[in-house]
Formats: structure tokens, C-alpha cells, sequence
């Protein structure tokens, strides 16, 4: 039976990433008093970067935002509190498994 690792958020302060031990999926990045989310899988209209999701007051939300775009899913799974290297999307597992 093949081993199944899920993505999880890297945190900081400034920047946040959400990756699986073979894709970086998306981040979010801190300017100012927004958060702005990208898509690290699909690229921008011109080409030249990441697809942007928007902007956000609140990490949660941008994080949320995130994980809808790059899984594929109706909205959002994480509801644990966020820490450094938290596996934020262990509640995920049942609802990929139907999926596949």
C-alpha cells in the first residue's frame, strides 16, 4: 500500500506556503495589513508569475482561499489554529480518499 502524505502549511510571520513532498501548491504573502494568495499551480494571464487569488484582512481566510483554488475543493477543510509547520489539512484525508 502506497504511502499517502498530504500538503501542508510552512508559516511565518510574512510568508506562508502550502506544499506536498513533490509540489509547491500555493502561497500567501504579507504586505502591509493584506495578505495576498496565489496559485502556485496555475499560471497568471500574462504569463509571467503565479495566478492571483486576491486579497485578504485575515491569514485564515487567504490560507482558506488557497487550498480551495489549488485542491479543488468546495470550501474550506483547515479549521485547526495555524503554528509553524502545522499540518493543517489532516482533516482532509476522508474527503480526497472519496474523491480518488
Amino acid at each position: 500500500m502506497q504511502s499517502v502524505t498530504f500538503p501542508q502549511w510552512f508559516v511565518s510571520d510574512q510568508v506562508c506556503a502550502l506544499s506536498d513532498p513533490e509540489r509547491h501548491l500555493a502561497h500567501i504573502v504579507r504586505i502591509g495589513e493584506q495578505w495576498f494568495a496565489f496559485d502556485a499551480t496555475r499560471p497568471n494571464r500574462e504569463g509571467t508569475g503565479f495566478a492571483f487569488l486576491g486579497s485578504f484582512v485575515r491569514r485564515m481566510t487567504a490560507m482558506e482561499a488557497a487550498e480551495s483554488a489549488t485542491l479543488q475543493l468546495a470550501g474550506p477543510i483547515a479549521m485547526t489554529p495555524v503554528t509553524p509547520r502545522t499540518v493543517r489539512l489532516e482533516n482532509v484525508a476522508p474527503i480526497l480518499a472519496r474523491r480518488a
